[in-house]
């Protein structure tokens, strides 16, 4: 199984990432503050990554981006 996890929020995702067991496939799509890594950018990113399961940081754009995309199944982590 592979989990592509979208951005992150105060460290979740890393955490998150860190706790899988070992013999999961994983991958961390980061973004930075600029607007090319926030739009055009990450819509590339998201489009390229191949993976079980997508989860997403960031309701507004990212997971909007990814459900925009096709990318299923999809989880929405909403910060708060």
């Amino acid at each position: 199984m592979k989990v592509v996890m979208v951005n992150d929020c105060a460290f979740v995702g890393e955490t998150l990432l860190k706790y899988m067991p070992l013999d999961m496939e994983k991958k961390h799509i980061k973004r930075s503050r600029s607007f090319l890594s926030k739009t055009f950018g990450l819509a590339y990113k998201i489009l390229k990554a191949k993976g079980d399961i997508y989860h997403v940081h960031y309701l507004l754009q990212d997971c909007y981006i990814a459900s925009k995309l096709g990318k299923k199944p999809l989880i929405g982590h909403a910060h708060g």
